[in-house]
């Protein structure tokens, strides 16, 4: 699942003007109500790829180079649940 995830992430990004880019790029401005923060899907990218936000956005543009982080997060992830 993380894989289509991440493989769904860097085709959206390498889109030039898309309505599925802005909508999962951009930041709520105004208040939000109590409790814990809602957790965005781009921060679950953020954390699966251990990169800051501008750091994926750049490594979408080369596609071998992320496919090739694709295919080490999820095989360092399926060697950790063996």
């Amino acid at each position: 699942m993380l894989k289509l995830q991440l493989q769904y992430f860097g085709h959206l990004i390498r889109r030039p003007d898309s309505l599925e880019k802005s909508l999962m790029l951009r930041i709520l401005e105004g208040k939000r109500r109590r409790g814990r923060p809602k957790l965005r899907w781009i921060d679950g990218i953020t954390e699966a790829t251990n990169l800051s936000l501008a750091r994926p956005g750049e490594l979408t543009e080369d596609r071998k180079a992320w496919k090739s982080l694709i295919d080490g997060i999820t095989q360092s992830r399926s060697r950790l649940n063996a």
